[in-house]
């Protein structure tokens, strides 16, 4: 599942406000906590993280970062800007270094990557209920509709949107890795009434994210058309500009290698490996890393 830049960092700013909310929690008034906590949500939630080129720190420090983060959620429920770093995070992190190890070691280690599988469906979940939570909140009873209708977002702003995305992303995966229950798959419907739904309100979001996961959908979803992922998947390549390697990525495997295609497989990888320039952001670094752990092991998907 294709995800969409979101970086992580660790500064010095960063830290001296985390203190400030410890010290205010710590102080036990009221209107200065309030204050502090504000601060911080505010701080964490618009700040743009820099670029992490070592992807191994990432793994290691990602995961305290998320679980301040979620502490600071928990204390202001309503802070959107929150939820969507926390369900980004928790999504992003499920799919770089969990959902993929698991892939990796199911040949050699299936029980292992069973466990990284069970985890990543876990964290899946909670991204998904801090999305849903956060909307529920802004936009009370627009999950009411029945799975096979359509989804209004005609009030959404582009935080909702974006938290929705993310909604709908870890949903979908976590769909995928739980096909053996019935009750988890009888939503895919409402995750793709809600994928249209963005990508109709902004087809160009997030640099074509909203339409990868579409065109993903589309291609995997019972019935399905591939040309109309087609479709779709080049206007995700219009709208990802000069960062095109998540959606040629997901192409390969979600056009070319259920079809048999080896030759475009292994073309659209190949792309995909020298598409970005010299600096690469994480999202770019995680989905070559998985384009070359795919021709590595092309021999056994064809």
């Amino acid at each position: 599942m294709r995800a969409t830049p979101y970086r992580f960092r660790a500064t010095l700013g960063l830290y001296v406000l985390l203190m400030a909310w410890v010290c205010a929690t710590l102080a036990g008034c009221a209107s200065p906590r309030s204050i502090a906590l504000q601060i911080v949500a505010d701080q964490v939630s618009g700040t743009e993280l820099a670029d992490e080129s070592d992807i191994e720190l990432l793994r290691e420090s990602a995961p305290a970062m998320l679980k301040v983060t979620e502490a600071l959620l928990k204390a202001l429920p309503a802070h959107r800007g929150l939820a969507l770093q926390v369900a980004a995070g928790y999504t992003q992190y499920a799919y770089a270094f969990v959902a993929a190890e698991a892939e990796r070691l199911q040949s050699t280690d299936a029980r292992r990557a069973q466990e990284l599988r069970r985890r990543a469906a876990a964290l899946y979940k909670r991204a998904r209920s801090h999305a849903h939570h956060a909307l529920s909140l802004a936009h009370p009873g627009w999950f009411a509709q029945p799975r096979s209708g359509s989804v209004d977002l005609s009030r959404w702003g582009e935080t909702d949107q974006a938290l929705g995305y993310w909604l709908a992303a870890s949903w979908a995966a976590s769909i995928s890795l739980s096909k053996e229950d019935p009750d988890v798959v009888a939503d895919l419907p409402r995750v793709l009434a809600l994928a249209r739904a963005l990508d109709n309100r902004s087809p160009h979001m997030l640099n074509g994210g909203a339409a990868t996961l579409l065109a993903t959908l589309e291609a995997s979803r019972p019935g399905g058309s591939r040309d109309e992922a087609e479709r779709i998947f080049k206007r995700a390549l219009a709208a990802a500009g000069h960062r095109p390697t998540a959606v040629l990525v997901s192409m390969a495997e979600v056009l070319a290698e259920p079809a048999g295609d080896r030759d475009r497989f292994e073309a659209l990888l190949n792309q995909a490996l020298t598409a970005a320039g010299p600096k690469t952001d994480l999202l770019t670094q995680v989905m070559q890393r998985r384009a070359q752990w795919l021709l590595q092991t092309i021999e056994d998907r064809f």
